[in-house]
């Protein structure tokens, strides 16, 4: 493609104004106490007059231990960890503002292209403080490192070697019948972000097989509340969840118990 051919198509992108995009995919099997996953996520984003888009894939094999199993499970105890193989994409195109096209080493656009490999750990652990109240903790990437390694010849961007870090603590309330509903609650710590509130409500019928659930979470700045629902298929074998919120954010996920 010839240096005017590039510029007329990255010229297009102006109908896009500054726009972002995320795609989620997730399937997940469980073997008795292990776990195994595949994840991955891509993120597009177009600020003039740059384009980029980070495509993360996450292998995890995940294990579980119940430590305390009391009588009646009162004061239950179990935690448990995540061990992640991650590969990543990074792809960047920009305008050249000082591009010259009468001198033959300029170009229209600066692109650059890089490739990681690494690892991560999570952890994970709940408590049931009574038959009705449990409480959680999660630590996500407690560990994590991609090493990056650039296909192009020109650097367009400073690549963070790991993963961010996330702790969430939360709690869950069983309401008795005739509510016979589980309440949530949790707040979301970002290593390098804001906190976040969740607060949400599932109601199970048809004998347990779908779950019905409904929410809400906000910034802990005070940004725009977002509004969440969701449905659960829930079989022997098969869990499936759809979830959706008011900034039309949509996950699918399904889960196959052997």
């Amino acid at each position: 493609m010839d240096a005017s051919s590039k510029l007329e198509q990255f010229n297009k992108l102006d109908q896009l104004k500054d726009t972002e995009m995320s795609f989620d995919l997730m399937a997940t099997g469980n073997f008795k106490k292990i776990g195994l996953g595949v994840l991955a996520t891509n993120d597009f984003t177009y600020n003039k007059p740059k384009l980029t888009n980070m495509a993360i894939g996450q292998g995890v094999a995940s294990w579980g231990v119940n430590l305390l199993e009391p009588p009646l499970n009162i004061g239950a105890f179990s935690m448990g960890f995540n061990v992640k193989g991650l590969w990543s994409q990074y792809d960047s195109v920009e305008q050249n503002l000082s591009y010259d096209p009468t001198d033959p080493n300029s170009a229209p656009t600066i692109e650059g292209s890089a490739t990681a490999k690494g690892y991560g750990v999570d952890f994970g652990a709940l408590a049931k403080v009574t038959d009705m109240v449990n409480l959680g903790l999660s630590i996500k990437n407690v560990t994590s490192t991609l090493d990056w390694e650039w296909d192009s010849a020109t650097k367009t961007a400073d690549l963070e070697e790991s993963l961010p870090r996330t702790v969430t603590v939360g709690a869950a309330v069983k309401l008795p019948y005739p509510l016979a509903a589980t309440v949530a609650a949790d707040i979301e710590s970002p290593e390098n972000g804001e906190d976040i509130y969740h607060f949400g409500i599932e109601k199970n019928i048809l004998f347990n097989g779908l779950s019905l659930r409904g929410g809400m979470y906000k910034p802990a700045s005070g940004g725009d509340e977002v509004i969440t629902g969701g449905l659960g298929l829930n079989l022997a074998a098969l869990h499936a969840n759809l979830a959706m919120d008011s900034n039309d954010y949509a996950s699918l996920s399904v889960n196959l118990n052997f």
